[in-house]
């Protein structure tokens, strides 16, 4: 099996699922707990994206 083509970033956006996905869901906004490095990551993602990111979420 070949691995697959690695993407041109310039070319590339990211769209994100937040509950559930990149945090554990939880009943109430305030009750979500960020993993210590995510924003660091998500960050870096950000830069090498040029701002070619989005967060999706059921929330209202």
């Amino acid at each position: 099996m070949q691995k697959p083509p690695v993407p041109n970033l310039s070319e590339t956006a990211l769209f994100l699922d937040i509950d559930g996905t990149l945090v554990e869901h939880a009943a109430h906004p305030e009750g979500v707990r960020v993993a210590p490095d995510l924003p660091d990551i998500l960050g870096k993602l950000n830069l090498k994206l040029e701002g070619a990111i989005a967060f999706v979420t059921g929330r209202t």
